[in-house]
């Protein structure tokens, strides 16, 4: 895709959740996609954690890090609305959030943005799945 660094962490002992694999890398593409790099360098930081969400015992959270500009406040509540596009004309369509959004909402999660209070430089997004029914 670009000159990104991927770091990936799963904790361990993750149940598994209420997606598909194939959703689930669509849902993780689109993220890395929507990341902008910042600043003058070419080579952008792309961190993935997925850990039990400490407020939901049933919930699995993916937070979807990047070193980016970040998210500008004013546009916080748009971000997820189908055709909004922070891109130059001819290199986006604005749906790949949209998308993210609805496939996480159809398998009954969230999917938002985690405002900054660390002071870190890029966005930050909070993906939160339920866990698949033990069969």
């Amino acid at each position: 895709m670009r000159d990104v660094l991927l770091v990936v962490e799963v904790a361990p002992y993750l149940p598994p959740v209420r997606r598909s694999n194939d959703r689930l890398v669509q849902v993780s593409l689109n993220l890395a996609d929507a990341m902008r790099e910042g600043g003058e360098s070419a080579k952008g930081t792309l961190s993935i954690r997925a850990l039990r969400d400490s407020t939901e015992k049933s919930l699995v959270g993916i937070d979807v890090e990047d070193t980016g500009p970040g998210i500008d406040p004013a546009m916080r509540a748009k971000v997820f609305e189908p055709f909004f596009t922070t891109k130059p004309a001819g290199e986006g369509t604005g749906l790949g959030l949209a998308i993210c959004a609805s496939l996480v909402d159809q398998a009954g999660g969230s999917l938002r943005d985690l405002a900054r209070v660390d002071g870190g430089r890029g966005a930050l997004l909070r993906v939160e799945l339920p866990e698949a029914a033990r069969t």
